[in-house]
């Protein structure tokens, strides 16, 4: 606001000040269209979970039909992939679980993440996940996740930096 030469006058410190707070508000107000814009973005993510399960499903039972013909060449492979799907199920439970525990937050105990109302409510994710119970709820989500991924990085041979760094920065 001043011209380099002239110190800052407090009546000119206190517009730049209320032009700051003013932006910082403006960004803190979301639009209605952005919100919407992430119902349909996890409508998209709802019909990708149903097509890989979907694929999963075929594929686990390629590899159940492989282990009863041939259980001493495929125990192992069938045994490791029946562990990595019981494991991201309780990743995918838990992830539900939490989403349940915010709708119902935000909407009373028949809400469900496919069925509520209070989608433009922008405080409870952060009310329910960070400040409730001391930020536990993130912190074990946090600690899921890592778990997921030291487990699948486990399962890899450790000659394959390139899938194991992919996991790294995937998870």
């Amino acid at each position: 606001m001043s011209g380099g030469n002239c110190p800052e006058t407090p009546r000119q410190k206190m517009i730049g000040m209320m032009y700051l707070f003013l932006t910082a508000m403006l960004a803190l107000n979301v639009s209605g269209d952005l919100l919407n814009a992430f119902v349909l973005v996890d409508d998209s993510i709802k019909q990708t979970i149903r097509t890989v399960e979907g694929k999963n499903k075929i594929l686990y039972n390629k590899f159940d039909n492989a282990n009863s013909l041939n259980p001493n060449k495929v125990q192992e492979y069938y045994d490791r992939a029946v562990e990595v799907g019981k494991k991201g199920d309780e990743l995918f439970n838990q992830i539900q679980g939490y989403k349940t525990v915010i709708v119902q937050t935000a909407d009373g105990e028949e809400a469900t993440p496919d069925n509520y109302l209070s989608k433009d409510n922008q405080d409870v994710a952060s009310q329910v996940m960070l400040v409730e119970k001391g930020g536990e709820r993130s912190q074990m989500l946090k600690k899921g996740i890592n778990d997921y991924r030291d487990f699948l990085i486990g399962l890899i041979d450790p000659q394959d930096t390139f899938m194991i760094s992919s996991l790294k920065t995937a998870l």
